[in-house]
């Protein structure tokens, strides 16, 4: 038995002096003590929470944990990988048009290269959290995004990055 068990209606039915507990006055006593028990529901419902909280921190498998146990609870398939070894497929668009754009590479062996927006030849990104493919479809990325905005260490920078899993 722990701190917290406690029964409200029990304690309220035990309160009363004996000669007093008969079917009415117990169902008076269980309708009066309805509100208290509401506030203690609540109250283990936030400490449980806060409990959780307090035992997870930015540590990559905490962080795994919490958000394969908000998002991904039956398979557990969200991945946080190193940056240095995330394996990322970049899909190129026109801007104008948000279709894919074929290169083509020349025949005297000049290579092209692209760089994203951002990277400036230096990691800007310190991990990547993995989601899959069929997983990215359902769930809304902003919750994903402050899951871990929540946890992570504040020096921390983290991408999204999508991958298909092996059937």
């Amino acid at each position: 038995m722990g701190k917290f068990d406690l029964n409200i209606k029990k304690l309220g039915l035990l309160l009363l002096p004996t000669f007093l507990r008969r079917p009415v006055i117990a169902s008076l006593m269980y309708a009066s003590v309805t509100g208290l028990h509401y506030i203690y529901s609540n109250f283990l419902r936030v400490r449980t929470g806060q409990n959780y909280r307090l035992t997870h921190n930015g540590q990559v498998c905490y962080l795994k944990a919490v958000l394969n146990d908000s998002f991904d609870t039956t398979s557990r398939r969200i991945r946080i990988s190193d940056s240095s070894e995330a394996s990322e497929i970049s899909i190129i668009y026109k801007r104008e048009e948000e279709k894919p754009v074929y290169l083509w590479q020349r025949k005297e062996g000049g290579g092209m290269i692209i760089n994203k927006r951002g990277f400036s030849g230096t990691q800007n990104f310190d991990f990547y959290i993995e989601i899959p493919y069929s997983l990215y479809n359902t769930l809304q990325i902003e919750q994903v995004a402050a899951l871990a905005n929540t946890y992570k260490l504040a020096s921390k920078r983290y991408k999204f990055s999508i991958y298909n899993e092996r059937i």
